[in-house]
């Protein structure tokens, strides 16, 4: 805001200014990648930043639990999946690296129905409006990188940072179910544990192979962002790739961490069974921390010499020439 620019043409200025829409329209897909059952807002936001910090326990939920693969009722295993280990036979978790197969009583199996509902309208739009920016975030990523130098106005990296969550958001839009109640205390009557049976080798080798991809993603799909940051013109977009590599340090960190923690040892998402579960803490603090790296981003996009005030004139994108770069430097 310049000392002549009245109080109304600033606020219309942000208003207009796509960077605020752009932290607006992916906020949808970091919820619904966080979304759970618990009952009281302080667990699913904790949930959420679980999720933020550590993409692989949101994309597993979403892209193997949420799936037929291992020949269970996909109902019955969204809901299997937020119980603890001693709810089952042998307290071991069955979604792990030694998958089995769900075998539970037809009342229990009412039980873990009635937990199912069909999302709202309003949650088919969130899905849909994420979707639109981040494909949009993407599009216009690819073009400033390999496309003409172009220093009017920054351009929003977080929609291609959340490239992750594209996948998730497809599969709660097709399927359209969420797990509404708490399973945990809808099964709080019930004493009897739930059977297991052993999944075939060839089930268990494809369901292996599928979490491994989708460890893959959730690690090689934000560094996509930080790649093409790093080449777009002018040279101080350089200054944004290094600022969202921090990001994507913590995400393939944490997600390295889920995988063998709680996937290879089976044992149940981060938050389930927090007596015996400290790491997810650790995640909660690093989603906290993510969110905090994000909204700075956006802060820092809506003008592009707050980046020189704040990191220097490294980080100044005002000119295209090659000159003007190395002058930066």
């Amino acid at each position: 805001m310049t000392e002549n620019e009245p109080l109304p043409v600033f606020i219309t200025d942000i208003l207009q200014n796509p960077i605020p829409q752009y932290l607006l329209g992916v906020l949808p897909a970091i919820l619904i990648l966080g979304d759970s059952p618990f009952l009281t807002s302080l667990s699913k936001t904790l949930h959420v930043f679980i999720c933020l910090g550590c993409p692989f326990a949101g994309l597993f939920y979403f892209l193997n639990i949420n799936t037929n693969l291992n020949q269970n009722d996909v109902n019955i295993d969204s809901c299997a999946y937020w119980l603890p280990a001693d709810r089952f036979y042998g307290g071991r978790w069955p979604f792990g690296f030694h998958a089995r197969r769900i075998n539970c009583n037809s009342d229990i199996r009412n039980i873990l129905e009635r937990c199912i509902s069909v999302i709202s309208t309003l949650d088919r739009c969130a899905c849909l409006i994420s979707l639109y920016f981040i494909t949009i975030g993407i599009i216009v990523g690819i073009i400033r990188a390999i496309g003409p130098c172009y220093v009017q106005q920054d351009w929003p990296s977080i929609p291609l940072l959340l490239v992750w969550t594209f996948p998730a958001l497809l599969v709660r839009l097709v399927q359209g179910k969420t797990v509404a109640r708490n399973p945990i205390d809808e099964l709080q009557n019930v004493e009897e544990t739930i059977d297991l049976q052993p999944v075939c080798i060839e089930a268990a080798q494809k369901i292996r192979a599928k979490v491994v991809m989708i460890l893959v993603l959730s690690i090689a799909a934000h560094w996509l962002a930080v790649l093409i940051t790093f080449y777009t013109r002018p040279i101080g977009f350089g200054c944004r790739s290094k600022y969202l590599t921090v990001i994507s340090s913590i995400w393939t960190f944490n997600n390295i961490v889920c995988f063998i923690f709680y996937y290879l040892l089976d044992r149940p998402p981060p938050g389930i069974d927090t007596d015996n579960d400290y790491i997810h803490i650790w995640f909660q603090i690093c989603g906290k921390l993510v969110a905090t790296f994000l909204i700075a981003f956006g802060v820092l996009s809506h003008d592009s010499s707050w980046w020189v005030s704040v990191f220097g004139n490294s980080c100044s994108i005002s000119s295209c020439t090659e000159e003007g770069e190395q002058s930066m430097l």
